[in-house]
């Protein structure tokens, strides 16, 4: 337990870390608070689709701390 960062130690140091949040995790920038401008890079295995409500409510967490999204392509390997 003594590993683990608080809140209070990711907002001081947000410019030098970085986060792995799922959709249910997403009430943790509430306290994080986030800085504007800060990058959120969105990867998922399964394909992207616009219609999925878990999309619309993410990007709403994402507008409302003004933080910018990138969308991950799939990576391809080079033989």
């Amino acid at each position: 337990m003594d590993k683990i960062a608080t809140h209070e130690y990711v907002r001081k140091n947000q410019k030098n870390i970085i986060m792995d949040l799922d959709f249910f995790q997403f009430t943790e920038l509430i306290d994080i608070k986030p800085k504007a401008g800060s990058v959120f890079l969105h990867s998922m295995s399964e394909p992207f689709r616009e219609e999925d409500i878990g999309d619309q409510v993410m990007h709403n967490w994402l507008d409302h701390f003004k933080m910018h999204f990138h969308q991950s392509s799939r990576f391809r390997t080079h033989e």
